[in-house]
Parts: structure tokens; C-alpha cells; sequence
């Protein structure tokens, strides 16, 4: 039975791994025809959800609160930068924060 409760919680985990993918990263926006193609979305979608994870935890002890979303807004803002402040980065976050509450 513990292992029947473990397993159940570890698919609802990869379950909404999927959803932010889909919600966030546009999973379910590929308009394939073949399946190397397909694979390839996929793939890029899913590391691009690592990133956003791996970055959410490393800005964990300043913005405890960030979305996926707000990750989004935050890369939009700073890749095109040719210098990248940290502090800039989570005045940013907060702000976006503050807009949506």
C-alpha cells in the first residue's frame, strides 16, 4: 500500500510537470509531421522547463514566490542584455508580483 501511495504521488508530480510545459513553454502548440520532429518539441520544451526550474531555485532565498510566467517575463527582460544585474532581475520579479496581486 506505501508503495501504491508513492507511485500515485510521483505521477501527479510528472502530471504537472506537463501542464506548466504545456501552459508556459507551448507543449501542446507543435505542428509536426514526423516523429524526430515531434521528439525535438519535446525535448526543447522540457529542457527549457528544467531551466526555468533550476532558476526558480536558485532565486528561491530572494523571490520565495516566483511563477513559471514570471520566470518568462523575467528571461524576456534580461536576455537581451548585454550586462545582467541580479538585483535589477529581482526588482523586476517583485514588481511583476506586486502588478498581478
Amino acid at each position: 500500500m506505501a508503495k501504491l501511495v508513492w507511485l500515485s504521488g510521483l505521477r501527479w508530480a510528472i502530471e504537472q510537470c506537463f501542464e506548466e510545459i504545456k501552459i508556459e513553454l507551448g507543449m501542446d502548440q507543435y505542428e509536426v509531421g514526423k516523429f524526430p520532429d515531434w521528439h525535438h518539441q519535446i525535448l526543447t520544451c522540457t529542457l527549457g522547463h528544467y531551466f526555468f526550474w533550476h532558476l526558480k531555485i536558485r532565486l528561491e532565498k530572494t523571490v520565495p514566490v516566483i511563477t513559471p510566467s514570471q520566470l518568462r517575463v523575467l528571461l524576456k527582460a534580461i536576455l537581451p542584455m548585454r550586462a545582467f544585474d541580479i538585483d535589477m532581475a529581482i526588482s523586476l520579479v517583485q514588481w511583476v508580483q506586486v502588478r498581478n496581486h
